[in-house]
């Protein structure tokens, strides 16, 4: 039964967290579907219970921390979520479903087991933050260089060896966190991505590391707040010292939740 029922305010927001949720439990089906979040953070979850894609409202969804490997594709259902995170569970494939949610600004899909993305984004027309970092990945569809609302692109400890030429169209994109992959060329980075502010490369055995810096000088390097993260150490006489910007040489991010 439910271990940790902690909040239910106003009958708009569920919040269980570390507790074993029977998926036949009769509370389920008489969920309010005024509830707009919902936290089933650790709760020991193989699947995601159907009842919960029924609440029209929902605006946020927590489903980190479990076992679920499937996604069911009742999950189009919820067309007023704006933040979905499935980080930390056992999924493989990552699901077509998802991309129907045209609402969503933030899904976090990062620590599972993601080897390919999907061939088509079209739905995506609000989503802002994606992660997906610490899966199987090996490349990145040219697709997904078409949702052109994204700000944020983590892909961080993957296997990718190639970025696709259009990531450069990304022209929303300000932060891209590409660390830990085996990534040895990023021209088109440097070259084209002009709204870019935070660019993690950390971890890839980049080539001509000196000559990329250099590009980087034209691309918005003005703006205090651009971090460059480059195999945690500084890169000499390279031409943010003379405008006295610091170089940033480690930083730990996750996925919001």
């Amino acid at each position: 039964m439910i271990s940790n029922l902690e909040k239910i305010i106003a009958k708009k927001i569920l919040y269980i967290e570390n507790g074993y949720i029977p998926i036949s439990l009769p509370g389920y089906s008489t969920l309010n579907d005024r509830i707009i979040s919902i936290n089933l953070r650790n709760c020991n979850l193989n699947s995601i219970p159907e009842a919960l894609t029924n609440l029209s409202k929902l605006r946020e969804l927590y489903l980190d921390h479990n076992k679920i490997n499937i996604i069911p594709s009742t999950m189009t259902r919820l067309q007023s979520l704006h933040i979905l995170d499935l980080s930390y569970n056992n999924i493989t494939v990552f699901p077509k479903t998802l991309v129907e949610l045209h609402n969503l600004q933030c899904l976090g899909i990062n620590n599972n087991k993601i080897r390919y993305l999907p061939d088509s984004y079209e739905g995506y027309t609000n989503l802002e933050d994606l992660c997906l970092d610490w899966n199987q990945l090996k490349s990145l569809p040219e697709e997904l260089c078409s949702v052109s609302t994204l700000k944020s692109l983590r892909l961080s400890h993957n296997s990718i060896s190639t970025l696709p030429y259009k990531l450069s169209e990304l022209r929303s994109l300000k932060w891209l966190d590409i660390s830990y992959n085996n990534i040895n060329e990023i021209s088109q980075i440097t070259n084209e991505m002009h709204s870019l502010r935070k660019l993690d490369i950390i971890g890839n055995p980049i080539r001509n590391l000196q000559q990329v810096c250099n590009e980087l000088n034209w691309i918005r390097l003005l703006r205090s707040d651009l971090g460059i993260l480059v195999n945690d150490k500084r890169i000499h006489n390279n031409p943010l010292d003379n405008e006295k910007k610091e170089i940033i040489t480690h930083a730990k991010r996750e996925c919001p939740t």
